[in-house]
């Protein structure tokens, strides 16, 4: 009999147990979607100035490229052109769409 009530209460133990567990899962799951969320959100908002960036680099890259023709530009200028527009591009998923 004693032996029964043991078994009873390590049972039931083990369903608390189980049930602070899955609550505890819940409200994990409940934060990450909410951060993951939240960063959809954040980076919906960034992106026209992120763009407009990447073309501003990109109108840059062309003008140096131009100016390093005629000699008026050096090849570290140019290339410190063709790096900004290449930091600026990595957001959209690829180096030169």
């Amino acid at each position: 009999m004693g032996s029964d009530r043991a078994a009873i209460r390590q049972a039931l133990s083990q369903v608390d147990l189980a049930k602070d567990l899955r609550d505890k899962a819940c409200i994990d799951m409940r934060q990450t979607v909410q951060i993951a969320y939240n960063d959809i959100i954040n980076i919906t908002e960034q992106l026209p100035s992120l763009n407009a960036h990447r073309l501003s680099s990109d109108r840059v890259k062309s003008a140096y490229m131009d100016q390093f023709t005629i000699g008026e530009r050096s090849l570290l200028d140019l290339l410190d052109s063709e790096n900004e527009y290449y930091e600026s591009s990595l957001f959209r998923g690829s180096v030169y769409p």
